[in-house]
């Protein structure tokens, strides 16, 4: 049998250009480890022999942030004072709110940052979120031989499951956050038959 552990991480390597410029003092998260281990051996000498292998792997990185433009809380009041009926309102709730109007976002003179909804000033700004970005995957495998004489039984069994958020680019937010994952699984039994010493079958 063995064992095997294989790690990176920010501490293991030197910033970039780009982390540099952005003011950073240390690299950004970005960790990863594949951990494992197998075992395998006659049962029966000669007869009964089984494997087995299973292996971890896990990674994360830092909160990936984006921005979009939002209203404010002020611009969100107003769209929901438009709005044709409360489902439109249920709908406008759950979506966040900027801190503070940006200027540069629209063109209106008066008021600056906003833009024109029904004739309505809306106020706009910048709403940064944070969306994880890690996955965990789970594999192993079981094998089993078997010799009789002429005969051979051959069993194998693998498993692998993997699990990750699936993000909203435009808006990382819980309620527009879903998950993948993937669970497989395959059973192979193989039976090998000498018939004689020219004649093979092999199901």
């Amino acid at each position: 049998g063995g064992a095997w552990w294989y790690n990176q991480n920010r501490d293991f390597r030197a910033m970039d250009n780009l982390e540099k410029e952005a003011g950073l003092t240390r690299p950004r998260r970005n960790d990863f480890n594949r951990l494992g281990g197998d075992l395998g051996g006659p049962v029966i000498k000669d007869k009964v022999f089984f494997y087995g292998a299973y292996q971890y792997q896990t990674r994360g990185l830092e909160s990936a942030s984006v921005g979009v433009v939002a209203p404010t809380a002020n611009g969100l009041s107003t769209l929901s004072s438009l709005a044709a009926n409360q489902s439109v309102r249920d709908i406008l709730a759950q979506f966040p709110t900027a801190s503070s109007a940006d200027p540069s976002i629209c063109t209106a003179a008066s008021p600056p940052a906003s833009c024109l909804v029904g004739g309505q000033p809306i106020e706009l700004g910048t709403f940064q979120a944070a969306a994880p970005d890690f996955f965990n995957q789970h594999d192993f495998q079981i094998n089993g031989d078997i010799n009789m004489a002429r005969q051979q039984l051959h069993l194998r069994f693998l498993y692998d499951r993997y699990r990750a958020p699936n993000i909203n680019p435009s808006l990382p937010q819980a309620q527009f956050t879903g998950a993948q994952f993937n669970n497989n699984r395959k059973a192979i039994v193989n039976h090998v038959y000498t018939m004689t010493d020219r004649l093979v079958n092999d199901l």
